[in-house]
């Protein structure tokens, strides 16, 4: 018998299938280390769950970056999307959002270079997982680079993310059993993976 394969899952046969091998899918569950707390009291307004209505929703969006205006293009290769693949295998998407301390109400998406202003926080990735217990397998960032390298739509999936894409728990390997999730949604990404720092 073959090794098992992401696709024999996602998405039909994953939701409450106690059988999928998440942890060797994905890697096992990590819990994030630095923690701020707008990170536990807000979520993002753009804060998704990929599902088989998202999914659709979000190919009609990336599609907007290789078929659309350049003007898709440049906001697509600025704005990365932050993504997390939580405990129980479920994805999360969102923009990195800019939120006012004192309203506390949202200001814009950060793009890529930018900094924060004093007065103002981001939400990072534990902002995507509800609940004030931050857990989750792995994390990182969905964006548009249009360098021919990567060979699918452009679209590219990386493990950037300080709290769950890095560390010697999530390997190559996981990143591209995401990718797979993604694919298997309809919505093909390559992947670009930053080794563990030695």
């Amino acid at each position: 018998m073959g090794e098992l394969t992401v696709s024999e899952y996602y998405p039909e046969n994953f939701m409450g299938n106690a059988d999928c091998p998440l942890d060797d899918f994905f890697g096992a569950v990590v819990t994030a280390e630095r923690l701020f707390r707008e990170e536990i009291e807000t979520q993002p307004f753009s804060l998704t769950e990929l599902s088989a209505e998202s999914a659709q929703l979000l190919h009609q969006y990336m599609a907007t970056a290789v078929n659309g205006l350049a003007i898709s293009q440049v906001s697509h290769n600025m704005l990365p999307i932050l993504w997390v693949l939580d405990q129980g295998g479920r994805v999360f998407l969102a923009l990195e959002e800019v939120y006012d301390e004192a309203s506390k109400e949202k200001k814009y998406p950060l793009a890529r270079g930018m900094r924060v202003p004093e007065g103002f926080y981001k939400l990072g990735h534990p902002s995507l997982i509800n609940g004030e217990e931050k857990v989750a397998r792995i994390g990182g960032e969905l964006l548009f680079d249009p360098d021919p390298e990567f060979g699918i739509s452009g679209w590219v999936i990386t493990n950037a993310s300080g709290r769950f894409g890095f560390g010697p728990n999530r390997t190559q390997k996981h990143l591209r059993n995401v990718a797979d999730v993604f694919g298997s949604y309809g919505l093909p990404v390559d992947t670009f993976y930053y080794p563990p720092a030695s």
